[in-house]
């Protein structure tokens, strides 16, 4: 883990440690609910959907969405 965490900072990214369980509606706005839904692994609590993790992409989607970005900062 120590091998990896200084490759980020050597290579100018930020490690990122989000949540294991997201609501299915940020499943949805990602776009990965459409895909991946039905072999995904799902929760009910307090009427409310979840599902749990196999990918980091949506809640690196809520990250890059805090503020307005150009098309300039995004990789090639």
């Amino acid at each position: 883990m120590e091998f990896i965490k200084k490759q980020y900072w050597d290579r100018g990214y930020q490690e990122v440690i989000s949540p294991n369980m997201y609501n299915m509606k940020l499943w949805e706005t990602s776009g990965h609910a459409a895909n991946y839904k039905e072999n995904m692994f799902l929760i009910d609590i307090e009427k409310q959907e979840f599902g749990l993790k196999p990918m980091n992409c949506p809640g690196h989607c809520l990250m890059f969405d805090h503020k307005v970005r150009s098309y300039r900062v995004l990789s090639l």
